[in-house]
């Protein structure tokens, strides 16, 4: 339990911390340690008596670039093309379709034989999330089997007449600088 008596009651335009918080970081209890300690790192040192809603904002920002950096570390492609495929995605909407995706794995050089793969295993990673109904977008718990995301996310698109979408999760809007749509 988040203790008022410390940490703001709400950030980020009024929402509850704690909401909040879970909302943008991995479902793990180390994540949100990490993002609580640096809060409290950040408090202490601007000698707050407790957690203000920038100190839990700059630890967020710093738990974004912790979780690329986490995810550079465990992932199934060369750490080279991952990361040019975050740079091609860098700027863009939360929400992407499979165009926009294949357009940006393409643009990281990844070949066409392997877009399919590599967009499997972005979702594995917990990086992109999958739209199991409309407008409603699930992510992978750590490297939990995807597939039948996938084939939601498949039926979602055929009932649609269009493709697939995806999100990318909250926690590396800061890093990446995505934009909500």
């Amino acid at each position: 339990m988040i203790n008022h008596v410390y940490i703001s009651a709400e950030v980020n335009k009024g929402r509850p911390t704690k909401e909040y918080l879970l909302s943008i970081i991995f479902p793990r209890p180390r994540d949100l340690i990490f993002v609580v300690e640096a809060a409290v790192e950040y408090a202490v040192n601007r000698r707050h008596h407790k957690v203000t809603e920038n100190d839990m904002l700059q630890a967020l920002s710093r738990y974004s670039e912790y979780a690329y950096q986490a995810v550079l570390v465990e992932n199934g492609i060369t750490v080279s093309e991952l990361e040019a495929v975050l740079i091609e995605l860098a700027g863009t909407a939360d929400v992407i379709d499979e165009v926009e995706i294949r357009g940006a794995l393409s643009q990281a050089g990844i070949q066409y034989e392997r877009e399919e793969a590599v967009i499997e295993h972005l979702a594995k990673l917990g990086f992109l999330g999958l739209e199991i109904r409309r407008n409603e977008f699930e992510f992978v718990d750590d490297f939990g089997d995807v597939r039948h995301l996938i084939r939601m996310s498949r039926r979602v698109a055929d009932a649609g007449g269009g493709t697939r979408r995806f999100q990318i999760h909250p926690a590396f809007h800061p890093v990446l600088q995505i934009h909500s749509s």
